[in-house]
């Protein structure tokens, strides 16, 4: 009987593959380099372009891999699309260096053209923009509220129709509205997982179908038992590195600590989609005096009109704040929760998702998170308010309006909110 190597993949087509370490490396980096370069429209989207690239056309994991990976990543901190292709990389070299070689290949592109822009924005002085051009760019600022609220409405029919979840979407994004504060949200996530654990009813046992059906659900875990730092070391690293940045930034207050706990801390604690990062990064670093709403609303404009995940945001802001070598450090840090996490859990995700408790509160917890997106909203909408309020109300009705009717792309949503201002400010209205 013919023995299979565990460095070398059970899937090549069908077939098992013979190619070398490298070769497959290679294969790898083009296959999300493309995935990469495609992958507009969010999570849900990335989503069906990787069941199509790696389920249907590579071969590379199955349907029920699938399934049980966005089950796991959505109970783990960090963006979800990109925690499953780090998984599928990871998986199909049998190494944590594919999962950063498959990271690297979809989101670094749009990270660079993020960087990139940040330098040539820096040297602008905005405080001079001629009254039309400043029309326009609230416009612009308009069709990204819309499109936070678009997420929140999304985020928030994801949750479980129970009266106990809506309660805690809207008293979280209540509060944080009132009180913009980074302990603020701590405590609101930690209220969070605890309400929902003690006043939260269990789901009722599961009928007999559904029941088949996880039964047929692979444990994605066996996969990577003989992976090289999957379990264990990825904790004790996620831990340590969280501990080493704590300590050294009250330490020292120097600004690579500052930046480096600031997005390592966020990049660790948020649930339930990349929109949820935003009101979190411009209350925790504006608090610092390290960034104001221009440069966060400019950085969200460009990363709505690129490819890839909402974080690609931390390495412009990274530039904006700091320079070069601050894109690359904060970029890392808003990163490596997930992967420290995700590498770590996989071990334990079977036991995991049979806990209620632990299901109970992750829910909980993301219930805060999408209060926190609604809260975004109106934080957003306070810098569009000048010249004229009403101007703004009517530009985000009008493009929440487009965006929740056709579902257009979001280039599209926000160029309409530039467009319709500039009419307005043309038509002296």
């Amino acid at each position: 009987m013919m023995e299979v190597d565990v460095t070398t993949p059970l899937r090549e087509g069908g077939e098992v593959g013979e190619r070398n370490w490298g070769e497959r490396a290679k294969e790898v980096a083009i296959q999300f380099l493309k995935f990469g370069l495609i992958s507009f429209g969010g999570p849900v989207a990335h989503i069906a372009v990787i069941e199509k690239m790696f389920v249907r056309e590579c071969g590379w994991i199955s349907h029920e891999e699938l399934t049980e990976l966005i089950g796991l990543t959505s109970s783990l901190p960090g963006p979800l699309s990109t925690k499953i292709i780090i998984a599928i990389g990871t998986m199909r070299l049998s190494s944590p260096l594919g999962g950063i070689i498959s990271f690297l290949c979809f989101s670094g592109p749009a990270a660079i053209i993020l960087v990139l822009c940040a330098a040539f924005l820096t040297q602008l002085d905005q405080d001079s923009i001629p009254p039309v051009y400043d029309n326009i760019l609230k416009g612009l600022y308009c069709g990204a509220v819309a499109i936070v609220a678009q997420a929140g409405m999304i985020l928030a029919k994801k949750m479980p129709p129970k009266k106990e979840y809506l309660t805690l979407i809207f008293v979280s994004a209540g509060i944080f509205i009132v009180s913009q504060r980074f302990l603020t949200m701590m405590l609101l996530l930690v209220f969070g997982a605890l309400f929902s654990i003690l006043f939260v009813k269990p789901e009722n046992s599961q009928s007999p179908k559904k029941e088949a059906s996880a039964n047929k659900q692979v444990d994605v875990s066996k996969t990577y038992e003989k992976i090289p730092f999957i379990g264990k070391q990825s904790l004790i690293a996620f831990v340590a590195i969280f501990g080493v940045l704590y300590f050294f930034r009250w330490l020292t207050e120097w600004p690579i600590f500052l930046l480096m706990e600031g997005f390592y801390r966020i990049g660790s604690i948020i649930f339930g989609g990349g929109h949820v990062v935003l009101p979190m990064i411009v209350t925790h670093f504006g608090e610092l005096g390290l960034l104001d709403q221009n440069q966060f609303m400019n950085g969200f404009l460009i990363v709505s009109f690129l490819p890839g995940p909402m974080f690609n945001i931390s390495a412009y802001l990274g530039m904006v704040m700091k320079g070069p070598f601050a894109a690359l450090y904060c970029y890392a840090s808003m990163f490596a929760p997930g992967f420290l996490t995700m590498w770590g859990m996989l071990p334990y995700w079977l036991s995991l998702r049979k806990n209620p408790r632990v299901e109970r509160a992750l829910k909980g917890v993301s219930c805060i998170s999408v209060g926190f997106v609604f809260s975004a909203i109106y934080m957003m909408w306070e810098h569009t308010t000048q010249p004229s309020p009403l101007h703004s109300i009517s530009t985000i009705c009008i493009t929440l309006g487009v965006l929740l009717t056709y579902d257009p792309p979001a280039p599209f949503v926000i160029i309409l909110g530039g467009v319709y201002r500039w009419i307005l400010y043309c038509l002296g209205v």
